[in-house]
C-alpha cells in the first residue's frame, strides 16, 4: 500500500472591497492639518475608498493511504481537511504537493468512475511493469511496479 503525504496544502486569499468613510471621519481628518488648502479638503459626501484585506494563509499536512496501485479520487480527503478554511475566504487557491516519488496529482473528471480505470490502463500500456523484468529498467530492486511508478508519476506531473 502506498501512503501518500500531501505537504504544503495551502489556501491563500486576497480580497479587495470598497468601503465608505463617514463624512464626520473624513472632515475630521481634513481639519487635523491647518495647512490644507480649501481645494484639498475632503468633501462631506460619502466617497468610495478602495481597501484591501490582509492575505489569509492556511496550511495543512495530510496522509492518504491508497488502497491499491492505480488512480484514486482524493477530493473528499482534501475537502475534509480544508472545509473550515474554505468558509473563511472568498477567492483563493489550493496548492497540493505530494512528497512521494511514485505518486502524482492529476485533475480529471469524476462523472464516470471508468475514467480512473481507463487512465490506469493507458498508463500501464505506456509504461508496462514488464519493463522491470526484460532489462529495460536497471532500478528494479524495489519491486515490479517501482520503476514504472516513478516514470508514470513523472509523466503525470
Amino acid at each position: 500500500m502506498l501512503s501518500m503525504r500531501l505537504l504544503g496544502l495551502a489556501l491563500a486569499s486576497l480580497s479587495f472591497s470598497t468601503a465608505f468613510v463617514p463624512p464626520t471621519v473624513r472632515s475630521g481628518l481634513a481639519s487635523a492639518s491647518t495647512d490644507v488648502s480649501p481645494a484639498c479638503k475632503l468633501s462631506d459626501s460619502a466617497a468610495p475608498v478602495e481597501t484591501m484585506s490582509l492575505p489569509r494563509w492556511f496550511q495543512h499536512e495530510i496522509s492518504i493511504t491508497a488502497p491499491s496501485r492505480g488512480c484514486h479520487l482524493i477530493t473528499s480527503d482534501v475537502l475534509k481537511v480544508i472545509n473550515k478554511d474554505i468558509s473563511q475566504i472568498k477567492i483563493g487557491m489550493a496548492n497540493l504537493f505530494v512528497q512521494h516519488t511514485s505518486a502524482s496529482l492529476s485533475i480529471n473528471e469524476n462523472a464516470d468512475p471508468d475514467v480512473r480505470r481507463d487512465m490506469e490502463v493507458a498508463l500501464n500500456k505506456i509504461v508496462p511493469a514488464s519493463w522491470n523484468r526484460d532489462g529495460t529498467f536497471l532500478h528494479t530492486m524495489e519491486g515490479d511496479d517501482d520503476m514504472p511508478g516513478h516514470v508514470k508519476s513523472s509523466l503525470m506531473g
